[in-house]
This record gives C-alpha cells, structure tokens and sequence, in this order.
C-alpha cells in the first residue's frame, strides 16, 4: 500500500509531468526537482527531467541526468532512446548508436528509435543503412511522415532522386503543412532537371513558411537556371541565411544597394569558391567605373591573379570605405539579365613572362596542346557528381595529334598511378597559386575543365575551353545550352543521364579530333 509520502512525491512529479505536457518548462522543472529532493532515485522524474534539459538545449545536463535514471532502472526503451539523442547532440554519434540499438533491443517495435539510429548514421554519411533504419521505421508506423520525410533525404544523399521524391511525395500527403519537405521535394526535382515543378514547390514551402531561408534560397537558385535572372537574383540573396553565412559580413557601414558611387569607396568580399570569386570579379570593373575607389578581399591563391584591383587578404580588416557588398550580391545590385551580362572578355590576364616560361616545357613537335582538370575539390558536396575519376578519361588521350597537359592541382590519391602510366604532362602540381594556372593556360590551345575553378579562369581569360557537365548542373549554366553567356569562349558538354560520362568522353573525343586535324 502506498504511503501518504509515496502519493505526496507522485503527486509533485504528476504536477511536474502536467507542466511538461503544456510546454511550461520552468514549472515542470521545478517540481521534477522536488520530486528529486524527496525521492532522489525516482526514474521518471530523473528521465523526464533530463528529456526536459534536452529540449532546452542543455544537451551535457540531459545526458547525465538521464543516465542517472537509466542506473536506477536499466530497463526502459525510451530512456536509452533519449539518452542517444542527448549524445548525438553533443557529437557522440557511435555512442548514440549503440543506446539507440539498445532501446531496439528492449522494445523492437520503437518506430522512432528507428528513425533516430538512422538519423546518427545520417551524421555518420552511412546513408545506406541509414535508409534501412528508416524503412523499419516507416514498416513499423506507416504514418510516420518524419521517418518518410529523413528517408528521403538519404535517398537524396545517394543520388537515388526518383525515391526520394516519393517519400517527400507521401509527406506532403500526410503533412500539407511540412515546409521542409516541400522544399527537399524542389531539390529532389531540381537534381531531376524538373525545374518548373521545383519551382512550385519551393514556393509552397516559402508560402507555408514566409520566412523560409533555404526554400527561397534553392527558389532563387532555380529561377536563375532557367534565366529568369530579375526575381532570380533577389531570392539569391536568402543565401545569406541560409547555407552561405560568409556572405552576410555585418560592418556599421551600410551594404551596397545601387547609391551613387562617385568619390566612395566601395569593399567588395568573395564568399563561396575560388571559380565564384573568378566568375563575379568582372563586377568590381563595372563599381570602378562609376568612379569609385573599390577594395576587394580575396583568398590569397587568387591575389596575383587579381593584382590589378586593390585587393587584400579575405580575414584582414579593411581600411576605411562607405559601402561594403558580397561579391555575388553584385549581380542583383546591377540588375543583371540574360542581355546585360558583362561579358568583355578577357578581363584577366597572365603575366607574359610566365607564360613564355609554360611555352618552353612544350613539345617542339606541332601539336595541339590541350590543358584538361578532370576533379574539383573534394570539399564540395556536389563533388561526386561533377568529378570524373582519371580513367573514365582515357579515350581522350588516345589521340596522338594532341599534347595533352594535366592543370590539375590536387591529383585524388585514387587518380595518382594512372596519371603518372598515362605520359601526360604534369603543370598543375606545381602551380604556386591562380596567377601561375593562369600562364599554363595561356600557353595552351585549349582547356577542357569539368565545372571547376579552373573553367571560370580559362573562360576569364579568354582562352577557348570546354566544359563537361553533370547531368544537373549548377545554375550559372542555365539549361540545355551547349554556350553559356558568361563566357563567350566556353562550350558545354552535358550528361544526358545521370553519372553517364562515357558519353560525354566519346563526344568530347570526337571533337578533339576534329580540332586536331584542322591544326
């Protein structure tokens, strides 16, 4: 029979629980610890309270608080559930597995034990079992639009775009009020190359939530691969925050908007890659002509190559100016359309030097001589689509018209053997920055560059290049176009299918060909 003090403390956690259940945290909290202070072993006040600290993003009190309880009765499934959140939180992915594994173990029909062990392996980029955790998941509990909703975003982690719409597809189904997953839907479709569809569905995402930085981010993303550059360049701007912070710099001066110039100083700061900074740095000539003075921070591999312009390192303090403006914010500010890209090209250059010193390590024999960068940087999460491995290359090499040059910088250690069997000519290793890729470039024929750093400066430069892209490429080079009007001197080659490259091999091979014979 239980005791006036045993009711006294379940009636204090009771009040606690009740408070919980309503979203008052600080009353809850306080009876959970009376409850404590009475009964200090009590399981559920310890757990709850420790859940409670979870969800006021007090991850370390959570996870102690919930072991404690978890010592005092080893045999609760949510528990375990909890705590692997708590450590999953704080970065413990492989410890969160195993509390999630044994919460399954204790209740195998847990369905969000499930989708929370998929989510640590998610963090983990074990997207294959991931998705299977997910599938017990949803196998479990049908309904479980979460579950759905983390599936698919695996699905899009593996490339597998098709699936991945589905699920986002039954989510919308069951939640037409879940943003997120209007939003992966239009990334999904986007991957697809649906881009009106995508189109709609980032907009119901945003109409869901008007607010929504991602979804009008991706939105403005969209609407500048298809050209449509006016509300294009606006929603770009959400960028800021959302996935790019280092675009939205605060200083006391104000950001540029279109103000008059004259006799101003203007600091223009890259953002995104070395290819962006390349690419948007046409825009800072166009600032200087409104006759202001224009200060731009760069990452130090580009300042020789952009020694023209005043440019400092990218984390030095600027000296004094009027206005500052993230470099891809200068598009929107000069109202840029399809018509009015500034496309004066080149508007880089290579010092002459440099180049006559890339000009002697060439072949005397009369040849092409053909630059090619097969990888970008592994750091981009787009990289597996946009890089080829060395040997889906080979049957380019196999014309013996062409002196072929590899400009690539950073060799991946599985390219490494077949570069050096292959006899091509290796520039890029030993290039010290931009400005010295920039001179191997002028010394060539031509580039054939995936979409990389290294396309935007031979097309800066003004050098004939050729660009091979994926299936669903970025949105600088609109869609279906084999030209693009950022660089009048580039061409496009594009997957037909997705991860395909053989095709596009074996295009690019006959044109090398025909380019040889004319030579």
């Amino acid at each position: 029979m239980a005791t006036s003090d045993d009711q006294n403390i379940q009636a204090l956690f009771q009040k606690g629980f009740d408070f919980h259940r309503q979203g008052k945290f600080a009353e809850a909290e306080r009876f959970y610890r009376e409850t404590l202070r009475l009964a200090p072993k009590h399981f559920d006040a310890l757990h709850l309270l420790g859940l409670l600290a979870l969800q006021s993003g007090k991850a370390q009190e959570g996870v102690t608080l919930i072991e404690q309880a978890i010592a005092s009765n080893p045999n609760v499934a949510a528990a375990y559930n909890n705590l692997g959140n708590g450590l999953k939180t704080l970065g413990h992915c492989d410890a969160a597995l195993e509390k999630f594994d044994k919460a399954i173990e204790l209740e195998p029909k847990m369905a969000e034990a499930h989708d929370n062990r998929g989510n640590t392996l998610s963090d983990l980029k074990r997207y294959d079992e991931a998705q299977e955790s997910y599938t017990h998941a949803i196998n479990l509990k049908p309904d479980f639009a979460e579950a759905l909703f983390h599936r698919g975003n695996a699905f899009r982690c593996l490339g597998r775009f098709e699936e991945a719409l589905a699920d986002y597809g039954r989510v919308v189904g069951l939640r037409p009020d879940f943003a997120g997953a209007f939003c992966n839907r239009g990334n999904a479709l986007k991957e697809l190359n649906r881009y009106k569809e995508a189109l709609e569905s980032f907009k119901a995402a945003t109409q869901l939530r008007p607010n929504y930085a991602e979804a009008l981010f991706n939105l403005g993303m969209c609407e500048l691969q298809l050209g449509e550059f006016e509300k294009g360049w606006e929603h770009y701007e959400w960028r800021k925050k959302s996935t790019v912070p280092a675009a939205a710099r605060r200083y006391v001066q104000p950001a540029w908007k279109g103000e008059n110039l004259a006799q101003k100083t203007l600091f223009v700061y890259s953002e995104q890659g070395f290819g962006d900074t390349i690419q948007f740095c046409r825009y800072v000539q166009r600032a200087e002509k409104l006759n202001a003075s224009v200060i731009v921070a760069a990452p130090k591999p580009l300042h020789r190559l952009l020694s023209p312009l005043h440019v400092i390192d990218e984390d030095k303090t600027p000296p004094h100016f009027d206005y500052h403006c993230a470099m891809l914010s200068l598009p929107m500010v000069f109202k840029t359309t399809l018509d009015t890209i500034p496309a004066e090209i080149p508007y880089l250059s290579a010092d002459k030097k440099e180049v006559d010193f890339f000009r002697t390590k060439l072949l005397r024999a009369k040849k092409t001589r053909i630059g090619f960068v097969w990888a970008g940087t592994p750091r981009n999460e787009r990289d597996c689509w946009r890089s080829l491995k060395f040997e889906q290359a080979l049957p380019l090499f196999e014309n013996s018209a062409v002196e072929w040059i590899s400009l690539q910088h950073f060799v991946p250690e599985s390219d490494v053997s077949a570069l050096a069997k292959s006899g091509i000519i290796n520039w890029g290793k030993d290039f010290a920055d931009f400005a010295a890729a920039a001179a191997a470039i002028m010394a060539l024929d031509l580039v054939i560059s995936v979409d990389t750093a290294v396309a935007h400066l031979a097309g800066a430069l003004g050098k004939p290049v050729w660009i091979l892209l994926p299936f669903s490429s970025d949105w600088r080079w609109l869609t279906e176009r084999d030209d693009t009007p950022w660089y009048p001197t580039a061409r496009l080659f594009r997957q037909s299918k997705r991860g395909e490259w053989e095709n596009v091999i074996k295009e690019v091979a006959t044109e090398v060909g025909r380019l040889s014979q004319k030579e």
